[in-house]
């Protein structure tokens, strides 16, 4: 072998390694941007239902954005609903506030219902980037079937402290949390959990703890099974990309920053260990988190269950696409429960 040759075969592992540097230093680079775009916290200035709150014209995020174009394809009487249901929110309750686990202030929206003797409780959760608004038009059904409201506002949205939207890896035990917040108030309080998207994601993580007898039943509407395989499914559907090594590496960054992997936030995981009774409800048109998770849940949740699929609903609209036969199924799942 010439000097020449000895030269050329020097080189090649330097110029391997450098790609593999290069490739490592993109790699991070891209997957910080993701994490940032995923899980940065809502600012207390955008979130509505904090005192620093400042009107924007358009509401930023991924389930607010979704929700209101389908909101303008349904018409103007989900709208109405929407809005008239928070103005009963906010002129019935009162805020109550507690500190998690791990020492964040966590805020919520308490409705004492006036019919007599009541010891029903129900905990609605919102989705992501979403805030109590979103959900008061459950929070409204429930108080009219003679239950006590809660509705938080999850950790990372702005109302209540948080740093970052943690997916459900922290706010299972904010949910978990509140029930013992509502158990001290009532010691034969009987509690029901609702959520929807990333909230049914965290009553679905929660409802996997030890939870208290008292929690008797649960209602996740269109959660994801995984995290990390609803952020691949939002990376090919909204950049085209595969989710390996981007997503990978995101995760690590997710757990050095925050605490958590992206594949320890498993509903799937959690509804297999749970014995808590649960409703899944999807809509067959959801896009955002798509429909064939409901029988991955569904089909892992080990406890008493059923599942209710909206034909023609998008993600987060499965009570406005179809309310009556919605209502149906969640009272008729909710009565075998409750006395």
């Amino acid at each position: 072998m010439n000097e020449q040759q000895m030269k050329k075969k020097l080189l090649i592992p330097i110029f391997a390694a450098i790609l593999v540097s290069v490739a490592a230093a993109v790699t991070f680079y891209c997957a910080d941007k993701l994490l940032s775009y995923a899980l940065s916290p809502v600012p207390p200035e955008a979130a509505e239902d904090s005192p620093l709150y400042v009107p924007a014209e358009a509401p930023s995020g991924e389930d607010g954005g979704t929700e209101e174009a389908a909101e303008a394809s349904e018409g103007q009487d989900a709208q109405a609903l929407s809005d008239e249901a928070y103005r009963w929110l906010k002129s019935a309750a009162a805020v109550e506030s507690i500190t998690s686990s791990d020492g964040v202030r966590l805020n919520a929206y308490f409705v004492e219902n006036k019919r007599r003797g009541s010891r029903k409780y129900a905990v609605v959760m919102h989705g992501y980037r979403s805030a109590p608004r979103s959900v008061a038009i459950y929070a409204r059904h429930f108080y009219e079937q003679g239950f006590h409201v809660l509705v938080p506002g999850q950790r990372g949205h702005g109302w209540s402290g948080g740093r970052c939207i943690d997916m459900g890896a922290l706010s299972k035990y904010d949910a978990a949390s509140w029930i013992v917040h509502l158990s001290r108030k009532d010691t034969d309080a009987e509690i029901l959990l609702h959520g929807v998207s990333m909230g049914a994601a965290t009553v679905m993580l929660a409802t996997g703890l030890a939870l208290p007898a008292n929690v008797r039943c649960a209602i996740e509407d269109c959660g994801y099974d995984t995290l990390y395989r609803e952020f691949a499914f939002r990376m090919a559907e909204e950049f085209h990309l595969p989710a390996f090594p981007i997503l990978n590496a995101a995760s690590l960054l997710c757990r050095q920053k925050f605490g958590f992997f992206f594949g320890e936030v498993s509903p799937l995981y959690a509804v297999a260990r749970s014995s808590v009774p649960t409703l899944f409800i999807h809509g067959t048109a959801d896009t955002y988190v798509p429909f064939f998770m409901l029988g991955e849940l569904y089909g892992a949740a080990a406890a008493p269950k059923e599942k209710h699929a909206v034909e023609g609903a998008e993600h987060g609209r499965s009570v406005y696409t179809a309310p009556e036969a919605y209502w149906n199924a969640v009272d008729s799942f909710a009565a075998r429960y409750f006395d």
